[in-house]
């Protein structure tokens, strides 16, 4: 069965002046690591707290290492 859990919406202007801010910071990468936590949140997966926060990124890099062959 299909499920709609939301939408995902990133802003391509806040994103460039991102990477534009941070160097070495792949533009690509950037937009699918911001993907991805979309996705987190999505599945229900928040960080209303630094642990919590901790664990999302721990997670995020995982599945980054996955995509991107770190």
């Amino acid at each position: 069965p299909l499920a709609e859990l939301g939408s995902i919406l990133i802003s391509v202007e806040w994103a460039d002046a991102v990477v534009r801010k941070t160097p070495g910071l792949d533009p690509e990468r950037y937009l699918i690591e911001r993907f991805v936590h979309g996705i987190l949140h999505l599945i229900g997966v928040h960080h209303d707290t630094q642990e919590k926060y901790e664990r999302v990124k721990a997670f995020q890099s995982a599945v980054l290492a996955g995509i991107f062959k770190d």
